[in-house]
């Protein structure tokens, strides 16, 4: 039985489990916020990492990438469905490839004053890439709300804590996947950055 195919109650998490998790997340937050994450290269090298760090004890592929011969063919999240399995690592490269391509354009000219405002767009559009690929069997908002962090702490801003009306945030999540239009978590984010939410 693959993962997709396993219904949702199953993939909850005993209170035990949610205590981990929130602790291994507190923990690496606070990571985040000291820098500590700042030099290394944005790549799945670093996701893993992360998912390593809040997974460990709870779950055994923590820090594991679908491939080919690991993990499910396909995860369902909401109305979407991952990408394939076998397509994960060269996506995400991809992904995280061009990732740090903006973020050298972006880092090299300080000045701009538009600097802030492109920071957080690359940061906020990384995360919804890697929902978008999930490569993880679970777990791939929060490691990629982590990178997120790491983006814009390491572009010399603060982390953006995610803490709005969950149907709104996967409202604009599922309008950047049906639409790939960015713009609207970016304004919630913005939103809630500003302190609107």
């Amino acid at each position: 039985m693959t993962l997709e195919e396993v219904p949702d109650h199953v993939r909850q998490y005993t209170p035990e489990e949610e205590e981990t998790l929130t602790r291994h997340l507190l923990a690496l937050t606070e990571k985040v916020d000291r820098g500590d994450f700042s030099n290394e290269s944005i790549a799945p090298r670093l996701l893993c990492t992360l998912h390593r760090a809040l997974f460990d004890s709870v779950r055994d592929h923590a820090g594991k990438i679908r491939k080919r011969g690991f993990g499910s063919e396909r995860l369902t999240f909401g109305p979407h469905r991952s990408d394939a399995r076998d397509d994960v690592p060269e996506k995400l490269d991809k992904t995280l490839e061009e990732a740090r391509t903006m973020l050298a354009s972006l880092l090299a000219r300080p000045e701009d004053p538009t600097y802030e405002m492109c920071a957080l767009h690359i940061a906020v559009w990384v995360h919804a890439k890697v929902i978008r690929i999930h490569p993880f069997e679970d777990g791939n908002g929060r490691t990629s709300r982590l990178l997120m962090g790491i983006i814009l702490v390491g572009a010399g801003l603060r982390q953006i804590p995610v803490e709005v009306c969950k149907q709104e945030y996967l409202d604009c999540l599922n309008h950047y996947f049906n639409e790939d239009e960015i713009e609207p978590l970016l304004d919630l984010l913005l939103r809630v950055d500003l302190g609107y939410v």
